[in-house]
């Protein structure tokens, strides 16, 4: 979705954040972007290759303190949602949909149809 003619499409100064899945934006772009002065900064919470081979050019780029990069760049390695809050939030969040399953039927964020009256389960 994020490739080198997406980030040209971007309003110079753009911030460009990816905590979604890895192949949604192109790193390559990404560090053209960042050279260019295109992209004022970018945050990368997902690679598409994880764990990253490390031969990567944005990751070459970064290892090797790239002067593009420096103060511009945010790698994490796919952990972005881990904190305390998260945690906290994870877990009750897993113990409510339990209860409405089991006592409502009701299958919250459902994606493979079981949340449907007709559906069959096993």
């Amino acid at each position: 979705m994020i490739d080198r003619e997406a980030v040209a499409r971007m309003k110079r100064g753009t911030l460009l954040v990816n905590t979604s899945r890895g192949p949604v934006v192109d790193p390559d772009a990404v560090l053209e972007g960042l050279r260019s002065g295109h992209l004022a900064g970018a945050a990368l919470d997902v690679l598409p290759v994880e764990p990253p081979l490390g031969s990567e050019a944005l990751l070459v780029a970064w290892r090797n303190d790239d002067p593009a990069l420096a103060n511009r760049l945010i790698l994490t390695p796919h952990a972005a949602f881990y904190s305390q809050s998260s945690l906290a939030d994870l877990r009750r969040k897993s113990a409510e949909t339990a209860i409405d399953y089991l006592y409502e039927g009701r299958l919250r964020d459902c994606v493979n149809g079981l949340d449907r009256p007709d559906a069959k389960r096993r």
